[in-house]
């Protein structure tokens, strides 16, 4: 297991406590190798403390992938202060804040 924890019973990818350049290549690997069971990929940003650009531009690239196959992409567990800077950005996926 890398820097993503997966939760079977939830079907969920808890992401790890930095989402930044330095883990984004990673992360990009990590997340291209998982295969959804069902309509969607959920990811869990309840750990997570920084993300940058580079992070955000990682999100929006797994959604495009994601619906070249069909499955959809939503986010959620962000703090109050990591969904607003997300929602600078008008992801075309939906984000939650709060808990998962």
């Amino acid at each position: 297991m890398g820097l993503v924890k997966y939760s079977n019973a939830k079907k969920i990818i808890k992401m790890p406590e930095c989402f930044t350049i330095y883990q984004v290549k990673d992360l990009q690997e990590e997340l291209l190798s998982f295969e959804p069971e069902g309509d969607f990929i959920a990811l869990d940003f309840s750990e997570t403390k920084e993300i940058d650009a580079a992070g955000i531009q990682l999100l929006i690239a797994y959604n495009q992938h994601l619906l070249t196959k069909n499955h959809m992409l939503t986010c959620t567990g962000f703090s109050e202060d990591l969904f607003h800077l997300l929602n600078l950005y008008n992801p075309p996926f939906p984000i939650n804040f709060g808990a998962a």
